[in-house]
């Protein structure tokens, strides 16, 4: 296949995961859930946590949304039926993530006020990202389908962000965390770098998203600030860390991600 051509997810596939995502944002809403409380102990006082019975609805959607979306690109004409090695879980990150918070956005819209054009966004929205997904499957994927993908795996980092705000730190720290590692993976997944050197890359980034977001959580501001300010940290830095951990990067490349990184904090500190 040349970088012109390209295929196209199933229409099947696609209506499945349509579907099942359509019934489970429709049961979130309009079910009440009992709220799951957890007695414990923080620093030697009692402690109470409360998980909302949606969440789980929530949980679910989206471990529907990532078994959808494996039979989707097991149907990729680039998967190879006989290597059992290739695996196609790394193509649920993005998917799965904008499924969850799509979910948390949606739930957020009151049912008389827009929720049905609430959920008619999140649908294309996530078919918008497993098109994306399925169209970048191949190293020689159109580059302005790379650089749209990118562009989505970043605004899932802001949503994720702004979305999370509100709870509890170490729920927040820890989506942070996940998060950030699992897309960084996807991100360097046809970057020529060894297996050893992306995992690092991913492990370093994720915790340093999460101290991020942690040390962020002492500072009163914005979601969109919050995301805004990550965003700064994260792509420069994913940016150099693909030239290598092994190699310094020139100087060209420091100033362009560094001016990026720059640009983005200070819009981040004027709102």
């Amino acid at each position: 296949m040349t970088p012109s051509q390209r295929h196209y997810p199933s229409t099947d596939h696609l209506s499945v995961i349509t579907a099942v995502t359509l019934l489970g944002y429709t049961v979130i809403r309009l079910l009440k859930l009992p709220i799951l409380q957890i007695e414990t102990t923080w620093r030697g006082e009692p402690a109470l946590w409360e998980i909302p019975g949606s969440v789980f609805i929530l949980l679910l959607v989206g471990l529907l949304v990532a078994f959808g979306t494996d039979g989707l690109f097991r149907s990729h004409a680039y998967y190879p039926v006989e290597d059992t090695t290739w695996q196609t879980w790394i193509h649920w990150i993005l998917p799965t993530a904008t499924a969850l918070l799509l979910g948390l956005w949606l739930n957020q819209i009151d049912i008389a006020t827009g929720w049905i054009t609430g959920l008619v966004v999140s649908v294309i929205g996530l078919l918008g990202v497993l098109l994306i997904e399925y169209l970048t499957v191949s190293e020689t994927a159109r580059p302005v389908d790379r650089l749209i993908y990118e562009a989505v795996a970043y605004l899932v980092l802001i949503v994720g962000a702004i979305q999370l705000s509100n709870v509890l730190m170490l729920w927040r720290v820890l989506w942070m965390f996940v998060l950030a590692s699992l897309v960084t993976l996807r991100l360097l997944r046809n970057v020529s770098l060894e297996i050893q050197d992306k995992r690092w890359i991913a492990l370093g980034l994720g915790l340093t998203m999460a101290f991020a977001s942690w040390a962020l959580a002492y500072w009163s501001q914005t979601g969109l600030t919050r995301g805004l300010i990550l965003l700064a940290i994260y792509y420069p830095a994913l940016g150099l860390l693909k030239r290598g951990i092994k190699e310094v990067p020139e100087r060209n490349v420091l100033i362009e991600y560094g001016a990026v990184g720059a640009v983005t904090l200070v819009l981040a500190l004027l709102m």
